[in-house]
């Protein structure tokens, strides 16, 4: 719901301390300018900063968050709002605002700048694995060459210039290009291939290099969560074995690669994650051990991370050179190999940390939202219009949601809003501090669809 707008007379009673945090109006529009927003487009924005859709969309895109401190304050600063007639509601309130209709429809800039469809990506992948010989995974070979991570094949985005003008009905439509990211014989490479036509790759379609092998060092390919997985996993078992008396004694038979596991005690699973403080030339994954209880929902995991830690070197291109190191148990550590703790235990000289394998309902608290008989709206379109406002969704593999060609009554505030990374850094000691940046793994590998009735409406529409 959009706030009122409070009086002058309101506004001049602020605590002194609120006073002193809001920028002076002049700074903003001035700041604003330089980056990239005119005056009149900054009173727009600040004129819709009632409306609540803007706020959703904003509040959407957490690179937007300068946006969301200083429209509500623009609201008061730079625009004054019409009286309202007597006995009328104020102006501003949520009786005031008027309802408007929400339509989806194809525009031209989905055509233009649209991520990718399913049968693109397909067409593109299957056309550069016949010209190249990529495989559309990576395999333990040391001479595979594969289409590397999540954004392997996604737009290559057209010139600004071409399509504004295409938009605006001054040019033709741009022609479509994928960019594909191909990893093999230690080098990483970008293409340029297309153009697409209806869906596919047209014929006498071609693949230009546009980042040579070299400019990108193999051990700075993309994240591969799977891949690497599923390459170590023989070295991972083997190191766990190497562990066995100890992991039993401290935490119970719940590790399914060792003898005696009884999965009614719980499975210990691990995931994997970039190791971001290795010096340059160096790659590795450092596997983090979880708890999942049995008989409970999977994120109940979360609340029982197991004291384990161990680093997998996966510098080299050939998987079976890969290395166990960095090993950390209870803290203590860092141990080059199993073996090398085993000694320290034989030893009596490595200690067992306490470990509370027990669960109960505070492990995933959760109310079950009944399930709605409404129809719902499946949108094949991203152009949505709403009142005054219009505007382009996509999704982009490697950064995610994305507006485009944000208009408000039809003048082009916006020509893109979206993320480009969301960074994340845990505090820790030597052995468990981390850092997350997601552009890294891909904005979108791990996305899921929002859930009507708990993320939004229910009968909210919703993208194809």
């Amino acid at each position: 719901q959009a706030p009122s707008r409070p009086s002058r007379r309101a506004r001049a009673r602020r605590p002194a301390a609120c006073r002193a945090m809001l920028p002076a109006p002049e700074k903003i529009a001035s700041g604003a300018v330089a980056g990239g927003l005119g005056a009149r487009s900054l009173r727009r924005l600040a004129t819709a900063a009632q409306s609540p859709l803007l706020v959703a969309l904003l509040s959407a895109f957490g690179g937007a968050f300068v946006a969301l401190a200083v429209v509500p304050y623009l609201s008061g600063a730079l625009w004054t709002a019409p009286a309202a007639a007597p006995g009328a509601a104020p102006v501003g309130s949520c009786a005031a605002v008027k309802a408007h209709t929400l339509s989806f429809s194809q525009t031209a800039a989905e055509d233009a700048l649209g991520e990718l469809s399913a049968d693109e990506v397909q067409s593109v992948a299957r056309w550069f694995a016949a010209e190249h010989g990529a495989a559309g995974t990576r395999n333990s070979s040391a001479d595979c060459v594969w289409l590397a991570g999540p954004s392997a094949v996604e737009l290559l985005i057209p010139l600004k210039n071409e399509t504004v003008a295409y938009i605006e009905g001054r040019g033709p439509r741009p022609q479509r290009f994928a960019r594909v990211t191909a990893v093999g014989r230690g080098n990483v490479e970008e293409y340029k291939v297309g153009p697409l036509v209806d869906g596919r790759v047209a014929p006498g379609a071609t693949a230009e290099v546009i980042r040579a092998a070299g400019a990108v060092p193999f051990a700075r390919r993309p994240t591969e969560t799977n891949a690497d997985n599923r390459l170590s996993e023989a070295l991972l078992n083997s190191t766990l074995r190497g562990m066995a008396p100890l992991l039993t004694e401290a935490f119970g038979p719940v590790f399914p690669q060792l003898d005696g596991y009884d999965e009614s005690k719980g499975t210990v699973g691990y995931f994997n994650r970039n190791d971001a403080l290795r010096p340059e030339g160096d790659r590795a994954d450092m596997l983090i051990f979880q708890l999942f209880p049995a008989n409970t929902r999977v994120e109940a995991a979360w609340l029982h991370p197991i004291p384990l830690l161990m680093k997998v070197n996966t510098t080299s291109s050939d998987p079976a050179a890969w290395t166990v190191f960095g090993i950390y148990f209870c803290s203590q550590g860092p141990y080059s190999s199993a073996a090398e703790l085993m000694a320290d235990h034989s030893r009596g000289q490595v200690r067992i940390c306490p470990f509370n394998a027990s669960t109960g309902i505070w492990d995933v608290p959760q109310r079950t939202t009944p399930k709605s008989e409404k129809p719902r709206a499946i949108e094949p379109h991203g152009g949505v219009s709403w009142g005054p406002w219009s505007f382009t969704l996509t999704q982009r593999p490697s950064t995610g949601p994305a507006m485009v060609d944000v208009r408000f009554r039809g003048e082009r505030i916006l020509y893109e809003l979206s993320l480009q990374d969301a960074f994340a850094g845990y505090s820790g000691d030597e052995s468990s501090q981390f850092f997350y940046a997601d552009a890294s793994w891909s904005m979108s590998m791990l996305s899921t669809s929002l859930l009507p009735g708990v993320d939004c409406p229910e009968d909210a529409g919703q993208q194809r």
